[in-house]
């Protein structure tokens, strides 16, 4: 197993604690307890995040690329395939993922919860949008990123199994 896999596995394991502690504190005090489910949420897809992070970098070491450190994104990893002529089944599924199914949805959630909102011009005045972190937290749940955690994990298990034959 590369450092990487061990990575993904780390990742894994914080958003299912996170998950967990989350199930187990439904009954405290409201105003804390709304706080706190909050933070477990942000934390544990920032934890997905960071595992699909690792997850292209896994991909990337195995194929042999170049700068596997510096790949951040779906495009980067695929510029470095090529760069290694090496195509990756792998990376094309992350990539039909990220476009059509709850990899995009999970990763789209991600950053909106860590990146401002752009600011909007209209007839050359800025328009400044506010957005407030708790609406955006509470479109998420503790079953839906349970569903994105579970699809990756099975992901990237299938992904070490086709990975070892190469």
């Amino acid at each position: 197993m590369n450092a990487y896999h061990r990575l993904v596995n780390r990742q894994f394991t914080s958003a299912k604690l996170l998950l967990g502690e989350l199930a187990s504190n439904n009954g405290d005090q409201r105003d804390q307890s709304k706080n706190l489910h909050r933070v477990f949420l942000e934390s544990a897809l920032h934890a997905l995040s960071t595992a699909y992070l690792c997850h292209l970098r896994a991909i990337a070491d195995n194929y042999h690329c170049i700068d596997v450190a510096a790949i951040n994104d779906i495009q980067l990893l695929t510029q470095a395939l090529s760069a290694v002529d090496r195509p990756s089944p792998e990376a094309a599924e992350i990539q039909h993922l990220m476009n059509e199914a709850w990899l995009g949805e999970c990763l789209a959630a991600q950053r909106q919860l860590s990146l401002p909102e752009p600011v909007a011009s209209y007839n050359g005045q800025a328009d400044i949008i506010l957005v407030d972190s708790q609406v955006a937290a509470t479109a998420l749940s503790s079953a839906r990123i349970k569903l994105w955690m579970d699809a990756f994990s099975e992901l990237t298990q299938r992904h070490r199994e086709t990975m070892a034959e190469y």
